[in-house]
């Protein structure tokens, strides 16, 4: 085995091999699509109630993230947050959730605009 190594090693033509093995590997990568969580915390794991909830939706489900525009860098990073757990569960169950980002100061058609309407939800979120 290890002549045999060394012998692909010692020709020309190693580097053709190499190239094929890169391919092979990236073809499964596209292929087969895995994720791995390896934060001490899980933090990128679903929990098996979630995932059972997602593979059971009946109905699409649209969610609406009013985090698109100029914040502070607290934000961007709940922003990216909320976009990495979103794409997470879209991963799940990708014909049923959607999801978008939306500016909190842009008018939507027939709306008085898109922070009324969080305002709204927070006001009937706490009675």
């Amino acid at each position: 085995m290890k002549k045999g190594i060394e012998k692909i090693f010692a020709s020309k033509f190693w580097w053709l091999l190499l190239l094929v093995v890169l391919f092979a590997v990236n073809y499964l990568a596209s292929v087969f699509h895995a994720r791995f969580d390896l934060t001490k915390e899980k933090r990128y794991t679903l929990s098996k109630a979630t995932n059972d909830l997602l593979k059971n939706l009946e109905d699409d489900v649209q969610i609406d993230v009013f985090l698109k525009g100029q914040f502070p860098a607290g934000f961007k990073k709940l922003a990216n947050s909320a976009n990495e757990f979103l794409g997470l569960m879209k991963d799940r169950n990708g014909s049923k959730i959607h999801y978008r980002f939306i500016s909190p100061q842009d008018e939507m058609p027939g709306r008085r605009g898109n922070l009324w309407r969080f305002i709204n939800i927070i006001r009937s979120s706490t009675h």
